[in-house]
């Protein structure tokens, strides 16, 4: 997704090169009963972008690049990283269940928590770092979060491995192993 932000420089702060491995989750589970699991899960993610300053043809006239002289569009302008933490109680309806296999859906809802760092670079090849908390970036540090798994599976006894398909803030796709207590 691109961010776009004033510059009074007379171009714009877009956003782009997003990366991420995916989101980290620990869960417990606890069964209530032959179809009715409840627990929670905490999940942590972090994104890295470039921040690029876009400048925009005024008249004709370009910036100029400091080092070269040469008419630019844009440049990067520095890194902005960003850290989710969730928290989620959640509610697992047990469809299916055999010796060594579970079938399921899941629901959690919850509070993610953003907190964002920026990185600077400057002309010279110095870089700054700036940390600043989401509402500096943002009009929101947390928002609701979310997850449904409409389906789930479980294979094993003891030490089990779990495949989910959903979506929301744990991704669209979980796969993992657990253990059973």
């Amino acid at each position: 997704g691109d961010v776009e932000m004033s510059d009074p420089s007379l171009g714009n702060i877009e956003t782009d090169n997003r990366e991420s491995i995916g989101a980290f989750t620990a869960q417990f589970m606890h069964r209530k009963g032959r179809k009715v699991s409840f627990g929670g899960a905490i999940a942590f993610q972090i994104t890295n972008e470039d921040c690029n300053v876009v400048y925009r043809k005024s008249g004709g006239l370009m910036k100029d690049d400091v080092t070269t002289g040469a008419s630019v569009t844009s440049y990067k302008h520095g890194e902005l990283t960003n850290y989710y933490a969730s928290i989620m109680p959640q509610l697992r309806f047990n469809w299916k269940e055999t010796k060594n296999v579970l079938i399921y859906s899941k629901l959690g809802l919850g509070m993610t928590f953003i907190f964002d760092s920026y990185s600077a670079e400057s002309t010279d090849g110095t870089t700054g770092v700036l940390s600043v908390s989401a509402d500096a970036t943002s009009e929101k540090q947390h928002y609701f979060a979310y997850q449904l798994s409409p389906i789930g599976i479980i294979v094993g006894r003891k030490a089990c491995g779990f495949a989910e398909v959903g979506f929301g803030t744990q991704g669209i796709a979980q796969v993992g192993f657990m253990y059973r207590f």
